[in-house]
């Protein structure tokens, strides 16, 4: 339900009250909202209300809602900073907004007192009532329907029936009647007040709470030194219980929250706690029996999850060592396996060297490598001679004796000597008397001294001496001037002039 700010009524004399609702929070048209809840539901029962918000000077509007009701007057009070007056002849009946409390001595004088609060809503506001009893609390459980107003103007909630019920209950029971005569009944209550010291030093809760209700019942049969003792027990017993009765609620409110915030270890605790103070005062209400119920099933649930956590973790443990001896078995056997291992890498690599040997040996002996291919072959032959071992037959190892040994001679290549001297030949001088040639080369002499000439100067006639002539027909030529296989003896380098034959005179 909404309600504008501006909805404020005149008073009785007709004037209307200032409003600082713009400038307050949405608290402040609380006392609006109490109007527009409880109108409907007064007139439902016949009632005509009548509302005035009441102020003082240094209060805003609203502070106190006087409900007149046919001669009665409900009196919502709604200021904190002010306690309400309960000795007020004209008020019937006294509810307390937010934030106003009553004090203990007050409230069980009384025997309970009602209590009103707002609740936001989206855009409204919502009120609910509540009726508080001593060493219990504020029970909310019930609407306003399902309240009404009596003809003396109280206000009668559902808590407020069941109190009058049991009250009515206990008066109708039969008070056992003393056997003394009025003259002993001082006495009496001295033994009343000093059980109700004896409790309270024990602190025996059960018994103080028992001993409290039958000294309340006494109260109206003393007068003067009695009626005073009695009274200071009963305070003395009341403030124990409200002591008590403070530590249970916070207790029970500890471990409501505990239970809801997951806190195992609290939760522990505080039920043990609670269980404890149970065994040495009244049985739980039925809030503090929801929440140990509701704590109870909080650590099964825990204990629940604590196994099956263990058992992950046993089934991880065994993972683990499964894995360990695993591994131990796998490393074991590769010990044991690695001599045979590696004898076959040995012998894998001792056939390689033997293959190695067989393809150089062939080498050496299908082609024709010059003198320093040979040597680097051998080389390698010996090397690959020694990492075979003694799987080369004996063929083999001759074959590799022999090259060995072939290699290890000296090798002059033709015009090695000629070509590696750097000091220069001199130039042998003429005989002075030529030897005399045969008859049959004069005409081959001929012939090549007329080549000779031909190729122009340079060329060394003296050459051609008898001598010298069959030494250089002796001579080998030079590697590099040696026929290839398959090539033709007179074919020279590319871009090189191919020499004329020399033909002997005569054809002989």
């Amino acid at each position: 339900m909404r309600v504008s700010h501006f909805a404020h009524d005149p008073d009785p004399d007709g004037l209307l009250p200032e409003c600082g609702r713009r400038s307050r929070d949405v608290t402040s048209a609380d006392h609006l909202y109490v109007r527009a809840a409880t109108q409907t539901w007064l007139r439902r029962q016949g009632h005509q209300p009548r509302y005035r918000y009441a102020h003082r000077n240094d209060a805003p509007v609203g502070p106190i809602v006087e409900i007149e009701l046919d001669g009665h007057t409900l009196l919502v009070h709604m200021d904190p900073t002010a306690p309400p007056d309960w000795d007020t002849a004209q008020a019937g009946d006294i509810i307390l907004g937010p934030g106003v409390s009553i004090d203990h001595r007050t409230l069980v004088r009384r025997g309970y007192v009602h209590h009103v609060q707002f609740v936001s809503e989206g855009n409204e506001r919502v009120m609910t009532l509540g009726t508080e009893l001593p060493w219990i609390g504020t029970d909310w459980d019930f609407e306003l329907a399902d309240c009404t107003v009596g003809e003396d103007g109280r206000l009668i909630t559902p808590v407020v029936t069941r109190v009058e019920a049991a009250r009515a209950a206990r008066e109708r029971a039969p008070v056992p009647q003393p056997r003394q005569e009025k003259a002993e009944r001082p006495v009496q209550i001295g033994a009343l007040t000093r059980q109700i010291g004896s409790a309270v030093q024990k602190k025996e809760f059960p018994a103080v709470r028992e001993l409290l209700n039958t000294a309340r019942l006494q109260v109206p049969r003393c007068e003067g030194q009695a009626l005073e003792h009695l009274r200071r027990a009963i305070d003395r017993a009341q403030d124990l219980l409200s002591e008590q009765d403070r530590i249970r609620r916070g207790l029970f409110v500890g471990l409501g929250e505990a239970v809801r915030h997951g806190h195992v270890v609290t939760v522990t605790k505080l039920t043990s706690q609670a269980r404890k103070l149970l065994d040495h005062d009244v049985e739980a209400a039925a809030q503090e029996a929801g929440i140990l119920q509701a704590a109870d099933a909080f650590l099964e649930q825990a204990r629940l999850d604590r196994a099956q956590k263990r058992r992950e973790e046993d089934a991880r443990r065994a993972a683990e060592a499964e894995e360990w001896r695993r591994r131990r078995d796998a490393a074991a056997t590769r010990e044991q396996q690695a001599p045979l291992v590696a004898q076959a890498q040995e012998r894998r690599a001792r056939n390689r060297a033997r293959g190695q040997v067989q393809g150089i040996t062939g080498r050496l002996r299908r082609e024709a490598p010059s003198a320093q291919q040979q040597r680097e072959l051998v080389q390698e032959l010996t090397v690959a001679a020694k990492n075979a071992g003694d799987l080369l037959s004996e063929a083999e190892q001759d074959k590799v004796q022999k090259w060995t040994t072939k290699s290890a001679a000296p090798v002059e290549e033709p015009g090695t000597a000629e070509d590696a001297s750097p000091v220069v030949q001199p130039r042998r001088e003429v005989a002075a008397e030529p030897a005399t040639l045969p008859d049959r080369l004069a005409p081959a002499v001929a012939a090549v001294r007329g080549a000779l000439k031909k190729g122009g100067p340079g060329s060394d006639l003296d050459q051609l001496e008898p001598a010298g002539a069959a030494a250089r027909l002796r001579a080998p030529l030079p590697h590099r001037q040696r026929a290839r296989p398959g090539t033709r003896p007179d074919r020279q380098a590319h871009g090189r002039r191919r020499a004329a034959p020399v033909v002997p005179a005569g054809g002989g």
